[in-house]
């Protein structure tokens, strides 16, 4: 889908040329919840491999020579937004926009989606050019701080009376790098384990004679392992035909494995620990399911796959009965396969790891570093209205998603589409929550987690060879990175 731009949608001052109307930076509109919920095995490669060289663009960029000529003579701040969103994302966050702009007389905030939004923002910001407020993903919180990119938002929220309890702990923690809050979150997502119902009642005999219910998901890693094998079935010439779970599909959270299993990828002395016992664990009983099923077999089987936003979907078409997945599930079942009966858990327990297990993650809302004090306190008043209760669930409920505020009304619980919605929230507040590693070059680690776990589902590499590699390339990288960071002046986590 092309993006049109809109009449009035992204005119806004030019700090060198003076007014105009600029085109939209996106490309297309992309059907998104979060950058992991778009990958595939296929593109997930790619994508990480980009996002670490963005990381180090920041360095290298070439001036975009910025300047600020003033705003029109209309008596009013004009701000410009960059943000990723397009599509029915875009418009909920216009809509908010367009609050704003109406419920006060000093500022007026021009929205522009951006296709790459996190390397032209650092572009704009190495060049002196950066945006008045920008939405980015919650990996780029700590590459951007530690490049000197973002505001630190502490002092401002603290002369406002903005509390960091005002959120979740965990989508806190994500905008928060070295002690300092860099960003807000604007709209958060999480993961459970989805499960087919029509599959489950049709194989009930199979899951009563193991001692399982049918009318419920498995709660721990051993319940998970004997439902899928009494879901799994087979025709007459031993080809698969449907699989009960199979930990490569859709395989978005490849580099939560071992959080899951109670194991860690950097230790409380900032070491990596990729080949950490526990992350071993959790990659055999991956390759584990390959041995049970064979890896060509799994192959035949899973040629057919669709992705997400198609109904030929695996979970979606019935090929596989349960999928570790995030809460936008619930809008693509209801586009490609309205009527189907699904329940969500948390993921299963397993026997290290923590309970109530959920990957969380949110989108986020920055003040690049570099913009003009008067223009940055408009800036954190546009903010301030993101953030307030209406506002967030104005804009969460439009993108079908949670809030990220410890404080939800009656009014966003009733309206909300998502009909497993309280236990997503619930999740997202529990003490087992993985999400990214605040670390610069956490794409290349993502990267090589992705690549270890390629061969150890294919059967090329045992686990702890395959991590073993992930601790030496990491370890070195790391340190150079860490080198790099030395050389470079400190983070100033105070506005300047």
């Amino acid at each position: 889908m092309s993006h049109v731009a809109r009449q009035g949608d992204i005119a806004h001052p030019s700090r060198c040329k003076g007014w105009g109307t600029m085109p939209s930076l996106a490309k297309r509109a992309l059907p998104r919840d979060s950058s992991a919920m778009r990958s595939t095995r296929r593109d997930f490669l790619g994508q990480t491999i980009r996002g670490a060289a963005s990381a180090s663009l920041g360095g290298s960029l070439l001036a975009a020579g910025g300047c600020y000529q003033g705003d029109p003579p209309d008596g009013r701040i004009h701000l410009r937004y960059w943000d990723k969103w397009d599509g029915f994302e875009g418009d909920a966050m216009r809509a908010v926009v367009k609050d704003f702009n109406a419920s006060q007389d000093r500022i007026t905030v021009h929205y522009t989606p951006v296709g790459v939004i996190d390397r032209k923002l650092l572009a704009a910001t190495s060049g002196g050019d950066p945006p008045d407020v920008a939405g980015l993903w919650e990996h780029n919180v700590t590459p951007f701080a530690e490049q000197g990119a973002l505001t630190p938002l502490d002092g401002l929220m603290k002369r406002d009376g903005v509390r960091r309890d005002h959120w979740i702990e965990a989508y806190v923690n994500i905008c928060t790098h070295k002690g300092v809050m860099w960003a807000v979150p604007t709209t958060p997502f999480n993961s459970g384990l989805h499960y087919n119902l029509a599959l489950f009642e049709a194989s009930a005999g199979q899951l009563r004679a193991k001692g399982l219910d049918p009318r419920r998901g498995p709660a721990t890693l051993a319940e998970l392992d004997a439902y899928a094998e009494a879901l799994t079935r087979y025709d007459a010439d031993g080809n698969l035909v449907q699989l009960g779970f199979l930990p490569q599909e859709p395989g978005r959270f490849i580099w939560a494995w071992g959080f899951w299993f109670g194991g860690r990828l950097i230790n409380e002395n900032g070491n990596i620990t990729a080949n950490d016992p526990l992350n071993v664990a959790a990659y055999e009983w991956i390759e584990g399911y390959s041995r049970k099923y064979g890896v060509d077999r799994i192959k035949r089987f899973s040629s057919g796959f669709g992705n997400l936003a198609t109904p030929q979907n695996p979970f979606f078409s019935g090929k596989v009965a349960m999928v570790l997945d995030g809460l936008w599930m619930h809008s693509y079942i209801q586009q490609y396969a309205p009527g189907m009966r699904y329940g969500v858990v948390p993921w299963p327990k397993t026997p290290h790891g923590p309970e109530g297990f959920t990957t969380v993650g949110c989108d986020i809302m920055v003040i690049p570093r570099g913009v003009p004090a008067e223009r940055r306190e408009a800036a954190w008043q546009f903010v301030k209205y993101v953030i307030s209760q209406p506002a967030m669930e104005k804009l969460n409920l439009a993108h079908r998603k949670p809030t990220p505020l410890a404080r939800v009304s009656d009014d966003f619980l009733k309206k909300h589409p998502h009909r497993y919605l309280d236990l997503f929230i619930a999740m997202s507040k529990n003490k087992g929550v993985a999400s990214p590693l605040h670390m610069g070059i956490w794409s290349q680690y993502q990267t090589d987690l992705f690549a270890a776990f390629e061969k150890v589902r294919l059967l090329s590499q045992p686990a702890k060879q395959a991590l073993d590699v992930v601790q030496e390339r990491m370890s070195l990288a790391y340190a150079r990175y860490k080198k790099s960071l030395s050389l470079r002046p400190p983070i100033l986590g105070r506005l300047s």
